[in-house]
């Protein structure tokens, strides 16, 4: 049963990150298309939530602030996701129940080191 759960866990965490980084490439190409049309719109957070529309011809400094952040907010979730996906990987080398386990160099050479010892007395 372990095994099994083990399984699962690895498939979602794997699932997550990639869904993270799709989110992500979602944000860059909506960033891609205002970009494009001239027009940036973004939702404020709170309680109240109000969407804040700015055309470039009209406010050209907030048109380029806001599209700043739209495009530094898709990096940062796609790198997120590349994160999440490198750590998941280490972890998955680093585990010695893991398939994908990389092995220590220095528990072989202790685990020799013993063998020998044990051996000679």
């Amino acid at each position: 049963m372990p095994l099994i759960a083990w399984i699962i866990y690895n498939v979602r965490v794997i699932k997550l990150a990639r869904g993270i980084i799709l989110f992500g490439i979602i944000l860059l190409a909506l960033s891609a298309y205002d970009e494009h049309r001239g027009i940036a719109s973004v939702m404020s957070l709170g309680r109240y939530p109000v969407r804040l529309i700015v055309k470039k011809s009209e406010k050209p400094d907030e048109y380029r602030d806001l599209m700043t952040y739209q495009w530094i907010r898709g990096f940062l979730v796609v790198l997120l996701g590349l994160i999440g996906i490198a750590i998941y990987r280490r972890m998955d080398r680093l585990d010695p129940f893991s398939p994908d386990f990389a092995g220590n160099p220095e528990v072989d050479e202790l685990a020799k080191t013993l063998d020998k010892e044990r051996r000679n007395p």
